[in-house]
């Protein structure tokens, strides 16, 4: 073979593998990472899952709660009537905005960028920022895959911080990875993400029910979702079945729950911890006959409410239970890990009842 020929013969075969990887991001792989109005979810980049248009569409808020870097920047001024400390389920638009819309009430939401809500407060306390915002509530909130890790431990009382490292920490950008990603027509992570797709798709091709190493995908027994042809379909994170292999110590989170409230209300503020249930939790009485009977229900909840407790504990799963029980669709979004607005609107009822109930 001529050198002449064999350069062309790897002209064309590298041409080849461009064009293909352009074909299959701008086909398929790139919708996921779309801004689309029809994109709601991470489990669409995780699960590689085309969107589908839901019904229920974004809510926009007129006022917002105001976040922690922006505090910062304004040289940590003012007060507020509550402070919410969390992980994504709070560091999106959600309950917080009810707060400010329905009830008038002032936010400062703190994210948990690297640590658990509970040594954030521990944090926030000790560099004095708990009594320069003055709130009348502090909200600490956790998805329930994630408790153990966060809760279950010995925690920190006085964790070592500075304040330069800590504003330092909370003004970093979150999920700039992401957004970087949606950058230019070609972006970087093109090849990577089509041929992590392709060996995912090839990899899970026959499993029942995993479409890959981080999605599950199983049928339900009624229509809970508002997506053509997956109004009956519960895609979920497989994180939410973590509970199978590993328990949570209700003992140690209580602990540490009952240190925090303590410090909370020594101040005169009122407490509220709100675990955000799984996805998989929520839908679970929906699930097929056996499927309930492969996977045993998660007992976090039913653990949590025969403690005694000196705070106030939102069931949120009771309360996404019923809402789902009564036909209400996309209480989670349907390609997403998280809950949507509906949810919000939920939550931020009942731990103002709360609130009211137990003045």
């Amino acid at each position: 073979m001529s050198t002449k020929k064999y350069v062309w013969i790897l002209l064309a075969f590298f041409g080849l593998i461009f064009l293909g990887n352009f074909v299959l991001w701008y086909s398929y792989t790139g919708k996921m990472f779309s801004n689309s109005a029809e994109r709601h979810g991470d489990l669409l980049r995780l699960g590689y899952i085309l969107p589908v248009p839901s019904e229920t569409k974004w809510l926009h808020y007129d006022q917002t709660r105001t976040e922690f870097p922006d505090y910062l920047a304004r040289g940590s001024q003012g007060t507020f009537d509550v402070l919410t400390i969390g992980d994504s389920f709070s560091n999106g638009t959600g309950y917080q905005n009810e707060f400010v819309t329905q009830y008038h009430l002032s936010v400062l939401h703190v994210p948990n960028h690297d640590y658990d809500a509970l040594t954030l407060y521990y944090m926030l306390d000790k560099l004095g920022y708990i009594d320069r915002i003055q709130p009348k509530v502090v909200i600490l909130e956790s998805v329930e895959r994630s408790i153990q890790d966060r809760f279950g431990k010995q925690l920190l009382i006085t964790p070592p911080c500075e304040d330069a490292s800590f504003r330092n920490m909370m003004m970093k950008p979150m999920y700039a990875a992401e957004a970087k990603s949606r950058q230019g027509i070609a972006p970087g992570i093109m090849m990577k993400m089509n041929v992590r797709c392709l060996t995912e798709k090839a990899r899970f091709y026959r499993h029942p029910y995993r479409v890959s190493y981080t999605t599950n995908v199983v049928p339900l027994t009624r229509d809970v979702f508002t997506p053509a042809g997956r109004e009956h379909t519960l895609i979920f994170y497989n994180d939410d079945l973590n509970y199978l292999k590993t328990s949570v110590n209700i003992d140690m989170v209580q602990e540490n729950l009952d240190a925090v409230s303590k410090s909370i209300q020594q101040k005169g503020i009122r407490f509220v911890f709100l675990p955000a249930p799984d996805k998989f939790d929520v839908y679970y009485p929906n699930l097929r006959e056996e499927d309930r009977a492969q996977w045993p229900e998660n007992p976090f909840f039913d653990e949590m409410n025969i403690k005694q407790k000196e705070y106030i504990f939102i069931d949120s799963r009771k309360l996404l239970r019923e809402a789902v029980a009564s036909g209400e669709k996309d209480v989670y979004w349907s390609d997403d890990m998280h809950w949507s607005w509906k949810a919000s609107k939920i939550v931020c009822a009942e731990i103002m009842r709360q609130l009211e109930t137990t003045k």
